[in-house]
């Protein structure tokens, strides 16, 4: 294997494991400090104000605090890095005339990165002010990049695995003639 890919794999190795640190640690931890309910991160949905005021009024100072300097730090790296996995990933398998598959695959996951670091910023907004102070406006702005991120990061997953299945569809087909 070529140090490229091998560099490929500490990567991806590194993206999953920033991925669990936050689905099985960060984010359920700010959950329980905000009685159970979602964190904005984990809303791929979006959210309504009513649903921002309720997160903001049941999340303590402390859970602020662990959101604005755990989280976000976790969500610093984490973007940039599943776009790197996603793009290289996308790209590697695309062959043929699938490259354009490949390369829509590597933009989207790029622009999902890119939607995730607004969505954070706007999240910093939504925590600083809190359930008193935030507006409809900053709530339908932070939402709208939580939209936007999800269904980025979505169209390139779902392009990586169409890629993935073609390699391995074509594998097998090689393998019965």
């Amino acid at each position: 294997m070529a140090w490229k890919w091998k560099l490929y794999w500490l990567i991806f190795a590194l993206t999953l494991g920033v991925y669990l640190v936050m689905v099985l640690w960060s984010l359920p931890h700010i959950a329980g400090l905000a009685g159970g309910l979602t964190p904005f991160d984990m809303r791929l949905g979006g959210y309504s104000l009513a649903e921002a005021k309720s997160f903001l009024a049941a999340l303590p100072p402390e859970g602020v605090d662990f959101y604005l300097n755990v989280q976000h730090l976790l969500d610093m790296a984490y973007p940039a890095m599943l776009a790197v996995v996603l793009g290289i990933g996308a790209l590697g398998l695309a062959t043929g005339r699938a490259v354009w598959i490949g390369v829509l695959a590597a933009i989207a996951a790029m622009i999902g990165a890119a939607f995730d670091y607004l969505e954070n910023a706007a999240v910093k907004g939504l925590l600083l002010v809190g359930a008193d102070e935030v507006t409809a406006n900053a709530v339908e702005q932070a939402s709208r990049w939580t939209l936007l991120k999800s269904g980025l990061t979505t169209v390139a997953m779902t392009l990586v695995l169409i890629l993935l299945i073609g390699v391995v569809f074509r594998r097998w087909r090689g393998r019965q003639r």
